[in-house]
């Protein structure tokens, strides 16, 4: 099972004691922060986000990684940003293996 990072952890506490999703929703606050509609003890499932790409015609030849590899490729050699900053927003730990 992955662990999530250290910085996800913190925003997903902060955002649970805001208590976000019960002040401007209907349903009460569940322990997750993308649960199912309508069952708030459960998460989506990961191919839930694949949905919208298949409604697109590009389900078969794109994958919601390709997103993120693609976002790191841009901001990369667009030298607006450091490579590190960049990396660590798409949860790539120092000393692992950079994506692209």
């Amino acid at each position: 099972m992955n662990r999530s990072p250290p910085q996800a952890v913190e925003l997903l506490r902060q955002i649970k004691e805001l208590n976000v999703y019960g002040k401007y929703g209907n349903e009460r606050f569940g322990q997750y922060l993308f649960p199912v509609i309508g069952n708030q003890d459960d998460t989506i499932s990961s191919s839930r986000m694949l949905v919208p790409l298949r409604r697109l015609g590009v389900g078969d030849k794109a994958t919601v990684h390709g997103f993120r590899s693609v976002a790191s490729t841009v901001l990369n050699e667009s030298g607006l940003f450091q490579a590190d900053w960049i990396e660590l927003q798409l949860a790539h730990v120092p000393g692992g293996v950079r994506s692209v």
